[in-house]
């Protein structure tokens, strides 16, 4: 398709939404307000008195907990 070059967008005005900022990473803080977010990649335990750590994606946020889908590996820790 051929269009004028006077219609074309400025490239100042072109947003890709994956260039939108988002928080640095920060470590647990009860006092934290930033949101948990769907999607977010996090390191968790299952448990408060587990010693083995697991990565995990958010994927549900509910009033009083979260769901999240662990990754794994067919390798030994």
């Amino acid at each position: 398709m051929i269009v004028p070059a006077h219609e074309m967008p400025r490239a100042e005005d072109t947003v890709d939404p994956s260039d939108i900022p988002v928080p640095d990473p920060v470590l647990h803080d009860k006092n934290n307000t930033i949101p948990i977010r769907e999607g977010e990649i996090i390191i968790t335990k299952d448990s408060p008195g587990a010693t083995d750590w697991y990565v995990a994606e958010i994927f549900k946020v509910l009033p009083t907990k979260i769901i999240v889908k662990y990754f794994a590996t067919s390798e030994e820790p």
